[in-house]
């Protein structure tokens, strides 16, 4: 889809009342075998997670430039959704839309309750983002083998060296930001390890981290933990799938999640 297109469906947030909800649910995301980032995927994931708990059919289209066609985002830009002849890009502004259509999961929490979702989704967005980021951008294994190859595969060359190039600028400048373009391995993985800590004594014994009804942090939650997971990484930062595996409350939460609503169980 060009851009001038996109430009034309985007509305103003104020104009969302005269969005229908009704209307066909269309999910852009880079191609999953060749291109798209863990980063990327993650978010795509969450999205995708969310519609299902609410029971929302959707229709996924791949294409080279879909991060381009987002009209606004502050992380990945992604994925964007498109319902009817509005746009929103990215998890949060998604799950905006929805919940000013009083589509939420969570519309019947009380007000602490919803302040202490937001506080959890905000910390698992700022860590687990910024770790995906920092994996495919900084790590210089993971750059070289995986991240190069897979953000630069749709364009020709020489522009695919200089896509790659901007990615990394503006990714990094994004980390700097959040004090993380500096730290060490060991200590972005250290970082997981107390955010997971965290997580499992919100989750307890319950099947969702607020009871036995799933929230948008349970979406969010599993796409980040899911796609890294599931993604091939070089052994150089397998540490961080170890440091996960360790809490078997969130292992057996993704299990969960992907029986539910995916219906199937990946090893």
């Amino acid at each position: 889809m060009a851009k001038s297109t996109i430009n034309q469906l985007y509305l103003n947030m104020n104009e969302l009342d005269r969005v229908e909800m009704n209307e066909k649910i269309i999910i852009y995301q880079p191609y999953d075998e060749v291109q798209i980032l863990l980063a990327e995927n993650a978010s795509c994931l969450a999205v995708k997670t969310y519609l299902k708990m609410l029971n929302r059919d959707f229709t996924v289209k791949s294409c080279a430039n879909a991060e381009f066609m987002a009209p606004s985002g502050k992380r990945t830009k992604l994925p964007v959704v498109q319902i009817g002849n509005f746009i929103a890009a990215e998890f949060d502004p998604i799950i905006n839309l929805f919940e000013h259509k009083s589509m939420s999961l969570t519309e019947n929490f009380e007000a602490e309750d919803k302040d202490d979702l937001v506080t959890y989704m905000s910390l698992v967005d700022m860590i687990l983002t910024n770790t995906e980021l920092y994996i495919s951008w900084c790590d210089e294994l993971v750059l070289k083998e995986i991240t190069k190859k897979r953000n630069g595969s749709v364009y020709p060359f020489p522009l695919n060296h200089i896509q790659n190039s901007r990615k990394r600028y503006a990714v990094i400048k994004q980390l700097r930001f959040y004090d993380w373009a500096n730290l060490t391995f060991e200590e972005v993985v250290d970082k997981v390890d107390k955010l997971c800590q965290t997580l499992v004594a919100k989750l307890g014994d319950r099947d969702y981290f607020f009871g036995s009804n799933p929230t948008e942090l349970d979406a969010l939650v599993f796409g980040h933990l899911f796609c890294i997971f599931t993604m091939e990484l070089p052994s150089s930062v397998s540490l961080l799938k170890e440091t996960i595996n360790k809490y078997s409350q969130l292992t057996q939460f993704c299990g969960r999640i992907e029986k539910k609503y995916f219906g199937k169980i990946k090893n």
